[in-house]
């Protein structure tokens, strides 16, 4: 990887992608020729597929003809240039297919690399119509220009205080870092999604769990999906989609723990993150394996429009069970019953215990809780014998300051002989890949459907955190902050 150690003296680069690489303006381009340049191995795929993953990740924009809103303000030296470093509006902006589009639909356009004058030192890249003056461009130069742009702005959300009860949004600061070079053995990833889950909360606290709390003033984690943007790393690959668990930044460096490859054209790449990811499995384990339900049998749900409730009533459907779901609103339970879901109720308007009475007067098998407090207590009364409860949340006590009182009819656990089990998915890894081709399937066949609530900026990540415990998502709740594959 090479930088410019001085970019003054380059003045304004151009180069004209052509057959003869950056020597006669106005030939027909090859679309290989970007990934040539830039120095991308192709490996066996679709050039033009490669050369947007390379431009994707390093944030290289095309500026249309009229978008004056893009352009730097005042004299410039090219027309038509983006100023990489205006992240406010290009952190997510991309031409559809990249620079390979250009290349292949208009053949006479060229990569400008210029610098503004002498008051702005931030490199700029854009594309414009090829000219005259074009110069040929040794590879090292373009390349080292090119990797240059990542010399540029991260941002990451730090935890700066403790809550009490719950939080509010001044107990996070958004931290500007430079983006991170790596070292041999590491490699950096442009996140595109980070994911925030009700499991985060406890850790805001300064106790020890199942999992150590966040540390003060240090940057959040949590599972992120991103496009690896440089890498000195054996196993992963330039352009390769990952999941990894440093989440709530937009620039990540790893040393590639925790971390896999995910096919963007399997799936949606956020799906890494829901239905296909840690929420789903949880759903999966959680109800097949403790669960264990039957065919006929009738199944509750709390938080059932959530991403884990989701995904475990409708994988009760699949066992062929009676399914009741719990929710928040009337948007929510409309959208149960679109999945199948037999009975729901809105828990808002109603005990539980009084829309159980309703909805199952018969009682219920298994119950699914995701929320705690008064629904574990509804959900105890209404088991049947054998019953079973997968406490896989307690949402709702998550803010408590001091300790709630548990359910008043705890001795019926013992006369209906139910069984309660917790569990921790992390524990269950080596289940993974027989949930991943199941759920898969399910997905592909209509099944198992879901939804995401997408908050885009990581200016907004607070807020999107603490509306889970507002009930502001449906399904999944993700922070976008870089562009994915469905952008292009």
């Amino acid at each position: 990887m090479r930088r410019l150690d001085d970019p003054g003296p380059l003045g304004e680069l151009v180069v004209e992608l052509t057959r003869a690489p950056a020597r006669v303006a106005g030939e027909h381009a090859r679309p290989a020729q970007l990934a040539e340049l830039v120095g991308v191995d192709l490996g066996g795929q679709e050039p033009d597929r490669v050369e947007d993953q390379r431009a994707r990740a390093l944030d290289v924009h095309e500026v249309g003809e009229d978008d004056d809103g893009r352009r730097l303000h005042g004299p410039t030296d090219v027309d038509d240039v983006v100023p990489v470093d205006d992240r406010g509006k290009l952190r997510n902006g991309l031409c559809d297919g990249g620079l390979g589009a250009s290349v292949q639909d208009h053949p006479e356009r060229a990569v400008l690399g210029v610098l503004a004058d002498e008051h702005d030192r931030a490199p700029e890249v854009g594309i414009d119509q090829a000219r005259a003056r074009d110069e040929e461009v040794p590879l090292d130069r373009l390349h080292g220009h090119i990797i240059a742009l990542m010399s540029g702005v991260s941002r990451e959300v730090r935890l700066v205080g403790r809550p009490r009860g719950e939080p509010g949004e001044d107990l996070f600061e958004i931290v500007e870092t430079p983006i991170p070079e790596p070292a041999d053995g590491q490699l950096v990833v442009r996140n595109a999604y980070f994911s925030v889950d009700p499991y985060m909360r406890p850790r805001m606290n300064d106790m020890r769990s199942y999992v150590a709390p966040f540390t003060l003033g240090e940057a959040m984690t949590g599972g992120a999906v991103g496009q690896v943007a440089a890498s000195r790393h054996p196993r992963f690959a330039e352009g390769e989609w990952v999941l990894h668990q440093l989440g709530w930044r937009e620039w990540a460096l790893s040393d590639g723990s925790a971390m896999r490859e995910i096919d963007p054209v399997v799936a949606p790449v956020s799906t890494a993150l829901g239905v296909l990811g840690m929420p789903g499995f949880t759903a999966y384990y959680g109800l097949f394996e403790l669960g264990t339900p039957a065919e006929g049998e009738t199944v509750l749900v709390s938080g059932a429009a959530g991403a884990v409730g989701s995904a475990a009533g409708q994988m009760a459907k699949i066992a062929g069970c009676r399914v009741i779901g719990s929710a928040g609103s009337e948007e929510k339970l409309a959208w149960l019953l679109e999945l199948g879901f037999d009975a729901a109720f809105d828990y808002h308007e109603r005990p539980v215990r009084d829309a159980l009475r309703e909805l199952a007067p018969d009682g219920i098998d298994v119950y699914f809780d995701n929320v705690g407090g008064d629904h574990l207590e509804a959900a105890i009364g209404a088991l049947r014998n054998y019953g079973r409860i997968v406490a896989c949340g307690s949402v709702a006590r998550y803010n408590d300051v001091e300790p709630s009182a548990g359910p008043r009819n705890m001795f019926m656990v013992v006369t209906k002989r139910l069984r309660i089990q917790g569990y921790i998915i992390s524990d269950h890894y080596d289940r993974f890949r027989e949930f991943h081709e199941r759920a898969g399937d399910w997905v592909r066949d209509g099944r198992l459907r879901y939804r995401e609530t997408v908050i885009d900026g990581i200016e907004n990540a607070p807020r999107a955190f603490l509306g889970l415990f507002r009930g502001e998502n449906i399904g999944k709740m993700l922070v976008k902050v870089g562009p994915d594959p469905s952008d292009a």
